[in-house]
């Protein structure tokens, strides 16, 4: 006989947690609680801690964005107190230079041609403005920055301006050249060095062959000289130029214009500020040490304007130029004259043109001539005169010759007349 099989209860609340895993199973599964295999139960795990995965990522994406919009805002700032700034003072600015009054030229204005390398062009900027107001002077520049005197294969000067004089057909010529003619020149077809004896005497051709061409064209000639640079030894080739314009152009009685002192200072150095036309310290050259600015255009121009004045007989100043006459009809002095000066006594009226000093004659060769050699005494004064103290001797009456040694004093007399005089001699 088998025995009765034995049956545990089950609590109710067993019964409950039971219940509802069989229904969440069913829910999760969807076709039933029991699934059969092994892929099945891992789809049935995966569905249940998925879904937590699925969340943990969620989680972490949004805290992820939101460091990233953290750091995206910008940080506040804590804002210091503003503290007002100082005002700097107002300085007035200098006033632009005024521009010169452009005026119509007038027909019959006399021409000026500046020729010449690139300072040739600041100096006619120079003079440009200077006479811009000036109706009776007409400016005209035809210079080439890059030619010289050394280069003709590149621009020959010679032959050029022969051109441009018939061209213009100016009343004074201006020319200024030489700062691009530090370089080797070809003579008798080899290059020559700078400063040789064959340079300068071909040197000396070119500028003399400038200087016929005005002399042909019957041309007043003003050639400015080279200024101060700021290398030493273009200095020293500039000096040796500014030697041969001068000895050229000054043997045919035209005018050459030193401008070398307006561009250094006392000791002779290049400067690059200076005094300009009115004496204030400006900028003169550009930083290069080569090219000029407006202020030294300008002072260019004041250089040479005393030149062109007398180049144009004073149409600038208003004074003509002084002319010397010719000799010829005219009287010579005597050489006599010139030689000896004739000797005249203080009291000679002649000195004044007359015979007579204060309407009062002078007699000559009188007796008391020779009273100041004889006696020591001054003359007798003539009458009238304040000195006249009533026409008294002035010697004892015995012998002036005995008496000359003697002292005579007069005192007028306190006498009821009041107009007597009396004599005492001294001892």
């Amino acid at each position: 006989m088998k025995p009765a099989p034995i049956r545990r209860s089950i609590s109710p609340i067993a019964r409950l947690l039971m219940a509802g895993l069989l229904g969440l199973a069913f829910v999760i599964g969807g076709d039933g609680l029991l699934l059969p295999g092994d892929a099945q139960a891992q789809n049935f795990f995966s569905k249940i801690f998925g879904r937590d995965k699925d969340k943990n990522a969620a989680q972490a994406r949004q805290t992820l964005r939101k460091k990233r919009v953290q750091r995206a805002k910008p940080r506040a700032v804590k804002r210091r107190k503003a503290v007002p700034k100082k005002r700097k003072p107002v300085i007035a600015k200098k006033p632009a230079k005024p521009q010169r009054q452009t005026v119509q030229k007038a027909q019959d204005a006399k021409k000026v041609l500046v020729v010449g390398d690139f300072m040739a062009g600041n100096l006619a900027d120079g003079l440009s403005e200077r006479f811009s107001d000036n109706p009776d002077i007409l400016m005209v520049a035809r210079d080439n920055g890059s030619s010289g005197l050394v280069r003709d294969d590149y621009y020959d000067w010679p032959t050029q301006l022969v051109r441009i004089v018939g061209e213009e057909k100016p009343d004074v010529l201006i020319v200024m050249v030489g700062a691009n003619d530090r370089q080797a020149m070809r003579v008798d077809g080899r290059a020559r060095q700078v400063r040789s004896s064959e340079w300068n005497a071909e040197y000396r051709e070119r500028v003399q062959a400038i200087a016929d061409i005005a002399g042909t064209a019957d041309i007043p000639l003003i050639w400015v000289g080279q200024p101060s640079y700021k290398f030493s030894s273009m200095n020293t080739d500039m000096l040796a130029f500014n030697e041969t314009y001068r000895t050229v152009v000054e043997a045919q009685q035209d005018r050459f214009v030193d401008v070398w002192s307006g561009f250094v200072d006392e000791d002779g150095n290049f400067v690059f500020t200076g005094p300009d036309v009115k004496g204030q310290m400006v900028r003169l050259r550009a930083s290069d040490g080569i090219n000029m600015t407006a202020a030294g255009d300008e002072k260019l121009a004041f250089y040479t304007e005393k030149a062109l004045d007398e180049a144009l007989g004073g149409l600038i100043s208003g004074e003509p130029a002084l002319v010397t006459a010719p000799s010829e009809g005219l009287a010579l002095p005597e050489v006599t004259s010139l030689t000896r000066t004739p000797v005249y006594k203080i009291d000679d009226p002649e000195l004044d043109g007359a015979d007579a000093l204060f309407d009062i004659p002078v007699v000559a060769n009188g007796e008391d001539d020779d009273l100041p050699v004889t006696s020591g005494l001054p003359p007798r004064s003539p009458s009238g005169r304040a000195a006249d103290f009533g026409g008294i001797t002035r010697l004892p009456d015995e012998g002036r010759a005995d008496g000359a040694d003697q002292q005579v004093s007069v005192r007028p007399s306190l006498g009821p007349t009041g107009s007597s005089t009396e004599a005492v001699s001294a001892n």
